[in-house]
């Protein structure tokens, strides 16, 4: 059967990565927005999906003021911070972060990406989120 968008779905090969966001806001890694207002009409949440490279790759201290961020964790592991706690995620895994908490996830691998699927609850779009960068990581190893 041929493929053709669709109102209600969205297929990762076939949303483009933002380019617009820089390496010096924080943003060390590919993010597709699955769903958002502009793409989808939504109006209480946004879905994107992210790879984050091996050797660096990352999203620097950042918060978003008018949503939580839940995270489901598709393949790799990684270094994640929320408020005050570091700890290990890995593929199979979610997280969450409540709204307006400073947070971080880095990938530590130098091999393999961190693949993950994140959800804005409360916002239709990273702007309406309330993002905001807050600084550079430095344990970064």
């Amino acid at each position: 059967m041929a493929s053709k968008p669709v109102k209600y779905a969205a297929k990762i090969e076939d949303t483009p990565v933002d380019s617009a966001l820089k390496k010096d806001d924080g943003w060390h890694l590919a993010i597709r927005w699955l769903f958002d207002e502009k793409s989808h009409g939504t109006q209480y949440g946004t879905v994107g999906y992210a790879v984050i490279p091996p050797g660096g790759g990352r999203h620097e201290l950042h918060l978003h003021e008018n949503a939580e961020e839940l995270t489901y964790y598709i393949r790799g592991r990684g270094i994640r911070t929320v408020g005050d706690e570091q700890f290990e995620v890995a593929a199979g895994e979610f997280g969450f972060v409540p709204a307006g908490v400073p947070h971080s996830m880095r990938n530590p691998s130098t091999t393999e990406p961190l693949e993950v699927v994140c959800i804005y609850a409360g916002a239709p779009s990273l702007e309406k989120s309330g993002y905001r960068f807050l600084s550079k990581m430095t344990d970064i190893e």
